[in-house]
């Protein structure tokens, strides 16, 4: 039998280079199309082409602010992110997640690992976990002293996390503690005198654009808007909207884009504010949230004057170091694997191995190998010696 399906894998290797072959021929084609459709979008958000947004774009020139760069002491300045890894089985889903805050004098990590029952969406269980550790770290790092706090994302946690709970087999309340988390997060803060931040990178401008739009009337309508931040960095009357170094007003979150924004705020006790900044010449602007308690022009002060280019982005060094410390490997959750497994075998646990930490079939998938190792395991198949031709 496995030498049938042998000669059937072989044979599809074969075929499936061919039709892979293909595919690429067919791509190399139509390029000029694909690159008319990505044109296209640009045109779409031309302010020269769409008169409701070139109002709605002036009134943001107007009220443009620029930005003087400032220099917090980076010894307790922290960037804060988080990562997380899972891996699901028959029956259980396996995490871990990880929260770091990163000053160039410290680094302050948490982690969290366990076992879950398998459910319809678990990613959201172990999102809000790490939502959570992220803001237990922040809170730490304010406590050992530091006065500048930035989070990796917004301070409103996303309104997808409240799925947590609906996921949660016994309906633990996961977008509580993170509300609490974050609420204890913000009084420390608050107390102790800190800036804290969010930094959304891979924004969008539909709240700038909304917020600007309800002042001007409700004629404009909001669909002829678009809702990526291109438009921030496009040309209006010979010159980007926002040019590096210049921020937009700052404003309240509104309602309707986050509809957790009234219920944070009524758990916390804070309102948030939020504002875009452009930090570097061939990269959007990034949208930056704050507590009622910050000073806007100083939150942006300090985004502009820690700002690297890194990935196509100007983002805060400490931010780019804490999402290096955070990363969650595969080679973590395959050593935590190993160490469950040893313990279930060493009790002659090989129901519990054989039925609910059976991986999924899409996670007993084959690593990819290159071609001269996919040459070898045929040759090696089908008789040959190893260092054989």
């Amino acid at each position: 039998m496995s030498g049938e399906l042998d000669r059937f894998l072989e044979r599809g290797r074969v075929r499936r280079g061919r039709d892979y072959g293909r595919l690429l021929e067919d791509i190399s084609r139509r390029r000029r199309e694909l690159a008319e459709d990505v044109i296209n979008v640009y045109r779409r958000v031309s302010p020269g082409r769409n008169p409701v947004l070139r109002r709605v774009l002036e009134v943001v020139a107007e009220r443009k602010r620029e930005v003087e760069p400032e220099h917090p002491d980076p010894e307790v300045t922290f960037g804060v992110d988080g990562g997380e890894g899972m891996r699901e089985y028959q029956g259980v889903v396996l995490y871990v997640t990880r929260a770091a805050a990163w000053s160039e004098a410290d680094v302050l990590s948490s982690w969290d690992f366990g076992v879950l029952s398998r459910t319809r969406t678990p990613q959201m269980r172990v999102a809000a976990r790490r939502v959570k550790l992220e803001s237990d770290v922040a809170t730490r790092a304010v406590e050992r002293g530091g006065e500048v706090v930035m989070l990796d994302g917004p301070i409103v946690p996303h309104h997808d996390l409240k799925g947590a709970n609906e996921d949660s087999p016994n309906r633990r309340d996961y977008w509580g503690r993170i509300l609490d988390a974050r609420r204890t997060m913000l009084e420390v803060c608050e107390e102790e005198g800190a800036v804290v931040m969010g930094i959304v990178e891979d924004c969008k401008a539909k709240h700038l654009l909304r917020d600007v739009r309800d002042e001007l009337g409700e004629d404009l309508p909001l669909k002829a808007l678009p809702n990526d931040p291109v438009a921030l960095s496009r040309e209006l009357d010979g010159g980007p909207v926002l040019e590096v170094g210049e921020r937009t007003h700052a404003f309240e979150l509104p309602d309707e884009d986050y509809p957790v924004v009234r219920e944070f705020e009524e758990a916390t006790g804070y309102s948030i504010f939020t504002f875009y900044v452009r930090t570097t010449r061939y990269s959007p602007p990034v949208r930056v949230e704050i507590p009622e308690f910050v000073d806007p022009d100083e939150a942006a002060g300090i985004v502009l004057g820690t700002s690297i280019e890194y990935g196509g982005y100007g983002i805060p060094l400490p931010l780019v170091m804490a999402d290096e410390f955070a990363k969650v490997g595969r080679s973590l959750v395959d050593w935590i694997e190993e160490e469950v497994l040893t313990e279930l075998a060493s009790d002659g646990r090989f129901d519990v191995i054989f039925t609910v930490f059976r991986r999924l079939r899409r996670e007993s998938r084959p690593k990819r190998r290159s071609s001269a190792e996919a040459e070898r395991e045929i040759h090696l198949r089908h008789g040959g010696e190893e260092g054989g031709a």
